[in-house]
């Protein structure tokens, strides 16, 4: 998946050992653009689409509100310039709620606006060093020296912004990974995420994303080495929500149906599915995936509630179901022939 970078900034941000105080080292400008700019954020948002923790939501209601209104700005004016006074204005506002953080050691922040599938993101990463081996070849002898690289590979924590969002009328904007551990809710009450659970949201979601699947690319049932069809799938998807707690993980379902972790991951980014990663899944709205049989005397019917959904089932009156199926009229027509 191909990201084509517009602007890069980073800022380190410290905090001193034993002292409730953060500071920040700014850029004086965007980092320019070379290949090792373009290499670096495709690394990033790699990185934060491989996360198992990110949710998917948006900006909560705050009486006195600092991060929102500067994004809106952004919005409303993006360039290189903007783009730059927006880190540096934001990342002290992060300090600033760090420095209350006793385990809070800070990193470098790294700003990105870049385009993925055709949408244009502001990605925020945090981002710290490590010390790895290398091994320099002098005059013939390799000597072992130590030297400090960035961590790409795994975020300290990291979200994800939708430029292009109608804040007014959008949802689920603002992607984020989520972790429980309490050093980290700064970073989040930073951006001013609302955490509260999106169930029903999240399983809506996966229904839409189970629908969305082409038919050549339904996974192979191992019991006929043949395709499933769309219906015998949708159920053993729910079947295996039901196995697990109804704790759905997007990466497991890859790996249970396709032996891939990112395939429902590349889905939902494809088709501009809003989905979180990790998430308790709604029965009420799964069972949408179900199929369903009523039997009377020697009639049975048998529909799934996307089928109630399109409209292709639907009730008429009080004693009668309405069919619209042009195959099973036009078998019904010839059943005398």
């Amino acid at each position: 998946m191909t990201v084509t970078t517009f602007s890069l900034v980073i800022h380190a941000i410290r905090k001193k050992a034993g002292v409730n105080e953060a500071f920040v080292k700014e850029s004086a400008s965007c980092v320019p653009a070379d290949e090792n700019r373009q290499d670096l954020c495709q690394r990033l948002n790699s990185a934060f689409r491989k996360d198992e923790r990110v949710i998917k939501t948006e900006f909560t209601q705050m009486e006195e509100p600092r991060f929102k209104p500067q994004f809106v700005a952004l919005q409303e004016k993006l360039n290189e310039t903007t783009f730059l006074n927006f880190s540096k204005r934001v990342t002290h506002h992060l300090a600033q709620r760090m420095q209350t953080i006793p385990l809070a050691v800070g990193g470098y922040m790294v700003y990105g606006q870049y385009d993925v599938e055709g949408r244009t993101y502001l990605g925020l990463f945090l981002v710290r060093d490590v010390e790895e081996i290398a091994f320099n070849d002098e005059e013939g002898a390799f000597e072992i020296k130590k030297m400090v690289v960035i961590n790409t590979n795994r975020l300290a924590m990291s979200a994800r912004l939708n430029l292009g969002a109608d804040l007014t009328g959008d949802l689920r904007y603002l992607e984020i990974t989520h972790s429980q551990q309490h050093e980290s809710e700064y970073f989040m009450n930073w951006l001013e995420a609302n955490l509260q659970p999106k169930s029903s949201e999240d399983t809506k979601a996966l229904v839409a994303l189970i629908n969305a699947i082409p038919t050549e690319r339904l996974p192979i049932n191992p019991e006929t080495k043949a395709p499933y069809d769309a219906t015998e799938f949708r159920g053993k998807v729910f079947d295996y929500t039901q196995s697990v707690g109804k704790n759905v993980d997007l990466k497991q379902l890859g790996l249970a149906f396709y032996n891939d972790e990112d395939f429902f991951i590349h889905l939902a980014e494809k088709n501009d599915i809003q989905v979180s990663t990790q998430f308790a899944a709604d029965n009420r709205i799964l069972r949408k995936l179900k199929k369903y049989e009523v039997k009377s005397g020697t009639l049975k019917l048998v529909f799934t509630q996307s089928d109630v959904d399109d409209g292709v089932v639907k009730q008429h009156g009080k004693k009668a179901i309405v069919i619209t199926s042009e195959k099973m009229r036009a078998a019904f027509d010839t059943r005398n022939q």
